[in-house]
């Protein structure tokens, strides 16, 4: 009996050992397929073969998520990317997956999770403090920011070092010492660093970096852009060697191309060279860069620089990007004021508007985004998730135009298409149901720009929209009405106007009471008062309220002969015509959205100069009007951000009136 029992037990063993077997060849079998589907670029069935061997075999898990992550990157689903990342904190220690989680927060933009992770990271590299410090900047942490900078500016890393002395020139921006611009001295020590390290002469494609990056740096100050035109010509002729092994050197010429153009004049031949080298590399940022630089080449007609610089908004409104680098944003700017001047020499009024009105919504749609107060609805913060998948994707398939291989970028760019076109149908799909529900919620995340018709049925009669609009060459004013619209030509141009500006903002910041009587004596206000206001005091006279937006300071309420036009005026400064809508969606469950927070070249006086001013805010509360006169520690921007956010926080106004004086 005992003989039998231990045969039967001996066979059950058996038994088991050749299922386990057989189970074992089915994962190898499985895990064959799964590979070979990766190797043939069926990526689709390969994540399905991977995430079932997954819940098959625990034992080698991580193996099949290392392999998951691959694929999820590959494909841009940079947010299964971090959820796999997340599952695999055995081996997370590794330099590499963290470097790997870092970029794809910073491609999610979740600010708030990298920030968090960079504070529990230790030890952090200089790369990683670079990042944090950008982080501080972005949240205008200038004291956290300056701190890590500082210590970065000393780094024997010469890259390091240049970035951070890139970053503490312009936070120091307009801050003078000793009669010198502050950020005057961190470019100087910038060129101290670039000039030893290459005079140790390293590796190529390490010159070609250090030589770019500082062109970059210099060529955002009118004092270097000679300087940085030079290094850009040395990069380039890094870029010529036979010796070079980094990125497709004809795209990196090309965006070089754009931004020696952007500093200096354009040349229409090299400029469609580079459009047509973005369009085959599928670039679209550098597309709608080219087309844009080429609409300001002086030796094209009207009509075509016309016609190029609406097909170059028409590529910046397609772009599915989070934001712009301050270059193309700059150039941007410029461009589109030159398109505005252009049309309205032709009388085109009501493009000229509708186009502000455009530019406008892609400025706040690429501008950072304050922290609300209050939460969403859960649909809106999907949609925004999901938006933040789309940004990822557009940006990383951009990038790939830089890779040598091209056999690589036509792949990957297949893969990355096939995910943002998916992508993109959800939210879009997702998107229309939520405006016909939420039009409110859904103008915050993808601003519609008015017409012109629009903005007059939105106008009361005793309101008045006065739009300025400054040139190179010519200024226009548009007024507009309930009923009509207006077009005056303005004798000062935009480089006029900011010296005037400058001029009246030093001569009230030193010495002037806060007294209406002394700054009318104001020689430099009375010359304003004659070039702008004399010529539009017949179309508001008889109105009681006036909105202003302008591409340059221009403090119209200080404007007038006998009074100040904000003692007998409501004057709203505004940074587009869209806020005169979104006061009316503004519901007392909701931050009304009136105000581009970040806006500050679109108010009367230019923010960040000076430390400490004196601030004079007031809001509308219902149909009252209360005063508030604030001494401020902080820089103006940075008060009056706060200000606003704790006063539609209470949901206490609708938009804030403000003029700014110093003492």
């Amino acid at each position: 009996m005992k003989v039998l029992l231990l045969f039967f037990v001996f066979a059950l063993t058996l038994f088991g050992c050749k299922k386990s077997e057989r189970a074992q060849r089915d994962l190898d079998s499985l895990y064959s397929i799964a590979s070979s589907q990766k190797a043939t670029g069926d990526f689709a069935l390969a994540i399905e073969s991977f995430q079932r061997l997954l819940t098959l075999d625990s034992l080698r898990a991580t193996t099949y998520r290392l392999e998951l992550l691959s694929l999820y990157e590959q494909t841009g689903n940079f947010r299964a990317s971090l959820s796999m990342l997340d599952s695999l904190s055995s081996v997370d220690s590794l330099q590499l997956l963290q470097t790997k989680r870092l970029a794809f927060l910073c491609l999610l933009g979740e600010a708030e999770k990298l920030k968090q992770l960079l504070r529990r990271k230790f030890p952090l590299t200089q790369h990683d403090e670079l990042l944090l410090a950008d982080l501080y900047l972005q949240e205008r942490d200038y004291d956290r920011a300056q701190y890590h900078l500082a210590a970065l500016s000393q780094s024997e890393n010469a890259l390091v070092a240049i970035d951070a002395l890139g970053k503490l020139a312009t936070l120091f921006e307009g801050y003078r010492q000793n009669g010198t611009d502050s950020s005057t001295f961190f470019l100087r020590k910038l060129s101290n660093v670039l000039t030893e390290r290459l005079r140790e002469q390293p590796p190529l494609e390490e010159q070609f970096e250090l030589l770019y990056r500082s062109a970059h740096i210099f060529s955002d100050y009118d004092a270097f852009t000679s300087v940085a035109d030079s290094l850009y010509v040395q990069a380039l002729a890094c870029l010529n060697r036979a010796s070079w092994k980094g990125d497709n050197p004809e795209v990196l010429s090309a965006w070089i191309t754009l931004e020696r153009s952007r500093i200096g004049t354009p040349q229409s031949q090299a400029l469609e060279q580079a459009l047509l080298t973005f369009r085959k590399k599928e670039h679209a940022l550098g597309e709608a860069f080219a087309m844009l630089l080429l609409g300001t080449c002086a030796d094209y007609s009207t009509s075509r620089r016309i016609d190029l610089l609406l097909k170059s908004l028409e590529l910046f409104e397609s772009l599915s990007y989070p934001d712009l680098p301050y270059a193309v944003s700059d150039a941007l700017d410029k461009a589109i004021n030159d398109l505005l001047a252009l049309l309205l020499a032709q009388e085109r009024l009501l493009e000229a508007f509708e186009i502000s009105e455009r530019i406008q919504m892609l400025k706040q749609r690429f501008s950072p985004k304050p922290t609300l107060l209050k939460p969403h609805s859960p649909t809106f913060e999907e949609l925004k998730r999901l938006q933040g998948e789309i940004f990822a994707i557009s940006v990383m398939k951009d990038s790939l135009a830089f890779l040598a291989d091209e056999t690589v970028r036509t792949e990957r760019s297949q893969r990355l298409a096939e995910t943002l076109s998916k992508k993109q149908g959800e939210f879009y799909q997702k998107f229309i149901e939520f405006k016909s529900t939420a039009p409110n919620e859904a103008e915050l995340l993808s601003p519609t720009p008015l017409t012109l018709s629009e903005i007059q049925r939105l106008l009361k009669s005793d309101e008045a929209l006065v739009q300025f609009i400054f040139g190179d060459t010519q200024s226009h004013l548009l007024v507009i009405t309930s009923s009509k619209t207006y077009r005056l030509a303005i004798s000062l141009t935009h480089a006029e106007i900011m010296k005037a500006f400058k001029t009246l903002r030093f001569e009230l910041l030193n010495g002037l009471p806060l007294d209406s009587n002394d700054v009318i004596r104001n020689a430099t206000r009375l010359a304003l008062t004659n070039a702008i206001f004399k010529p539009l005091l017949p179309f508001i006279s008889e109105r009681s309220q006036v909105y202003v937006i302008s591409n340059a300071p221009c403090p119209i309420h200080l404007f007038g002969e006998t009074k100040l036009l904000g003692e007998t005026h409501a004057v709203s400064y505004l940074s587009s015509a869209k806020q005169l809508q979104l006061a009316n969606f503004a519901s007392p469950f909701d931050v009304p959205q009136m105000v581009s927070l970040d806006e500050i070249d679109v108010v009367p006086f230019r923010l960040f100069e000076s430390p400490e001013e004196a601030l004079l805010e007031w809001g509308r509360h219902d149909e009252n009007t209360k005063v508030l006169g604030l001494t401020l520690s902080r820089p103006i921007a940075e008060s009056y951000r706060r200000f606003a956010l704790l006063l539609s926080s209470q949901n206490q106004y609708a938009w804030i009136n403000f003029s700014c004086y110093g003492k």
